[in-house]
């Protein structure tokens, strides 16, 4: 779309509008979703990240704990016995 202006000396000039570059603008639904999408993302890495992982290395250390326990008292159940000469029935 052009407009032609006459000038007061009788000079016509024409007048074209600037075109703007448009930028990225996305519709609220759009724009929602995105949202959505980055919130949800940010607190599954903070669940995996910060929650998950700590708590398989408790239960982890817990079972490993445990176990030691349990060895250890097996241990001393065949040390016992041997040291009272066989009369603890296992």
């Amino acid at each position: 779309m052009a407009v032609v202006a006459v000038l007061v000396g009788g000079d016509n000039i024409k007048i074209t509008p600037v075109r703007r570059q448009s930028t990225q603008v996305y519709p609220p639904q759009v724009a929602i979703k995105h949202f959505k999408r980055d919130v949800w993302e940010f607190l599954c890495n903070i669940f995996f990240g910060v929650l998950i992982v700590p708590y398989y290395i408790v239960i982890g250390l817990a079972w490993g704990i445990f176990g030691v326990i349990l060895f250890l008292l097996s241990f001393g159940m065949i040390f016992a016995n041997a040291a009272l000469g066989g009369v603890i029935n296992m």
